[in-house]
């Protein structure tokens, strides 16, 4: 599937604002083999859950049908059910049917109400950190934007294909003949050679650092704005001349090894995780330790009526929140004001999940307590840290 953003959520939200009521359902998916098979009835619990919702609020049978009736051709769509990603998310209002392919896996969950429930996705972006992979050898340069859940090419303009091209009109003044001879070891293409006056191990360092100088620029034009932390794929004795080449700030300190010209995205994608996880973990730490550094300030919300009034003010710079039940209400869309029901109902919204939303909407950030927080724990199922 394709990166799911948090423009897209936006975009999807502001598609369905003027929807008198959505549905929104939540599913675990099976990936492959026979299991896939019961991805139907998994779709099909779900609908069966929305119809009942929608009949105990009053709805007819035929209206139902209606409402429904795009959603459920995907339980016989066998192509639709056997290629997903471990979670699925369908929005249907009446005038369109919308679905994610998420590649985190949901609690089985039906809401109906007046626009979309989105909180089961609030984790997928909460702990979608970004980074960059640059897989560099003498062949090939390429560079990858990855996050914990996928990983995509960046087409660089200007980029070189390797050493030979980068250095093919570079250096006249140098006079090397610049050739290419087999390799005797197995697996890849030949080595570059250089025939030039001087050392030849000095030479050669001398032209990797050029062509990482030109490889540098081409990285500029794409990287120039960046500070998300950048894995390097690359044989050991290559590293370190790239990086005295480098102008990119946040290059990590460990490094995929070996020539990974053979190497597919995944496996970059994977590799890079096992280097990138302790610093995702420091992150979540020093995101916690944000919070109590600030426990019993002013710039501290906790009560949920609280919460949902600073978030649609606009002043909450991080909220926290719990991935658990929701706290249903209604939300003054003029005003703020909050009421808060004891169920769910068509008219009634998680007034968290619309905390949420407003804190992404006026820019500020989301954390989501998963059990990887093993022993941390919010007193409340929201607390948002104030920007003033």
């Amino acid at each position: 599937m394709n990166k799911l953003t948090q423009n897209q959520i936006t975009n999807l939200l502001e598609s369905m604002s003027e929807a008198d009521m959505v549905v929104s359902l939540y599913m675990p998916m099976e990936t492959v083999g026979r299991e896939t098979r019961g991805n139907s009835i998994r779709l099909k619990n779900r609908l069966t859950a929305a119809r009942e919702q929608l009949e105990t609020a009053g709805m007819d049978h035929r209206e139902i049908d209606t409402l429904l009736e795009e959603a459920m051709r995907f339980e016989q769509d066998r192509e639709f059910l056997e290629h997903q990603s471990e979670g699925l998310v369908v929005f249907v209002t009446r005038e369109q049917t919308k679905y994610l392919k998420v590649p985190i896996s949901f609690e089985p969950l039906t809401v109906v109400g007046p626009r979309p429930h989105i909180k089961p996705l609030l984790d997928y972006f909460a702990n979608d950190s970004q980074y960059f992979v640059l897989a560099l050898s003498q062949n090939q340069v390429r560079l990858f934007r990855g996050s914990r859940y996928h990983i995509e090419p960046i087409e660089v303009e200007e980029m070189p294909q390797g050493l030979e091209e980068a250095l093919r009109y570079d250096d006249p003044e140098a006079r090397l003949q610049l050739h290419t001879t087999p390799q005797t070891s197995t697996g890849g293409r030949g080595a570059a050679l250089y025939h030039g006056h001087g050392d030849v191990e000095t030479d050669d360092k001398t032209r990797l650092l050029r062509y990482f100088q030109i490889v540098d620029k081409a990285l500029q034009s794409v990287l120039a704005e960046e500070t998300a932390p950048m894995v390097i794929a690359a044989v050991d004795y290559l590293v370190p001349i790239f990086r005295e080449a480098s102008s990119y700030n946040t290059i990590l300190d460990d490094h995929i090894g070996g020539n990974p010209d053979n190497l597919s995205p995944q496996e970059l994608h994977e590799k890079a995780l096992d280097i990138l996880e302790p610093l995702f973990r420091q992150k979540r730490q020093e995101t916690w330790d944000s919070l109590a550094a600030v426990q019993g300030d002013e710039q501290v919300v906790s009560n949920i009526i609280d919460v949902v009034q600073v978030a649609f003010q606009g002043r909450v710079e991080t909220l926290f929140m719990t991935a658990g039940s929701p706290r249903w209400g209604q939300v003054n869309q003029s005003t703020g004001e909050v009421t808060l029901e004891d169920e769910p109902s068509p008219k009634n919204i998680d007034v968290l999940d619309f905390a949420a939303v407003q804190t992404l909407k006026h820019g500020g950030d989301v954390f989501v307590v998963t059990e990887d927080d093993e022993e941390k724990s919010l007193s409340e199922p929201a607390t948002a840290v104030l920007r003033f």
